[in-house]
């Protein structure tokens, strides 16, 4: 795993990271067309980039986050992902992400980066690594889908089908157990509970997330081969 950065920043400023197609929307200006032509590619462990627009000039956070994910997947695979950008400093929206087919977890993805917001105190390299734990599946695999619960407490994630990732749920948070926690649309882990994990849906002050056992215990149930030795300590 690559150093984080360590120092907090004293104003919090709280940046939501939305997931386009799980739920919750975002309009944005994109930099270039969809037919606009590549600016640049790059491989970078087991993804292979392209990038529109002016995204590569992110290409040092993109390869960071590349490398974390390739060394989380124990797999001889390539994932195509599309890198484009967008310009609204006015968006709270740091950047976005979709999968190209939702019944498909090594179908690859597209990344919009908004180039008009500055990093938060963690860095573009960890936004970049939540998006791409969204290209490769969480949360619009159709496994995760299928075990959404929403009931009058809240929504959840079906302990039942997702068992590892219940008990490594359980390991973490002391005196917890049911189903697993999420945001309100499903599509990220619950702030409240989980903070600063990786998949939660909010970036504040955090120097780092966390890439926990919970996130990567989650990814092997929807079918990657995942050493789970790489995660990271959760506080």
């Amino acid at each position: 795993m690559v150093n984080k950065m360590a120092n907090y920043t004293i104003l919090i400023i709280i940046i939501v990271i939305v997931l386009i197609g799980a739920g919750v929307g975002v309009a944005v200006a994109l930099s270039g067309k969809k037919d606009d032509n590549p600016t640049g590619d790059s491989v970078n462990g087991i993804f292979n980039n392209t990038f529109f627009g002016d995204s590569q000039n992110y290409a040092s956070s993109i390869k960071i986050a590349s490398d974390r994910w390739s060394s989380y997947i124990d797999e001889d695979v390539t994932i195509n992902v599309k890198y484009q950008t967008f310009n609204d400093p006015s968006s709270i929206t740091l950047a976005s992400a979709s999968m190209n087919d939702s019944s498909n977890i090594r179908g690859g993805g597209t990344i919009n980066i908004n180039t008009g917001r500055s990093p938060p105190a963690a860095g573009w390299d960890d936004v970049i690594e939540h998006e791409l734990c969204h290209v490769l599946g969480l949360p619009s695999a159709t496994e995760w889908q299928n075990a959404i619960i929403t009931t009058s407490s809240g929504t959840f994630l079906d302990a039942s089908v997702f068992t590892l990732t219940a008990a490594a749920y359980y390991d973490l948070i002391s005196g917890s157990s049911g189903n697993i926690p999420l945001q309100s649309t499903g599509a990220h882990w619950n702030e409240s509970v989980f903070s600063i994990e990786l998949m939660t849906p909010l970036i504040s002050s955090e120097p780092e997330l966390i890439t926990s056992k919970l996130t990567l215990t989650a990814m092997k149930e929807l079918g990657w081969n995942i050493d789970l030795s790489k995660a990271e300590p959760f506080p």
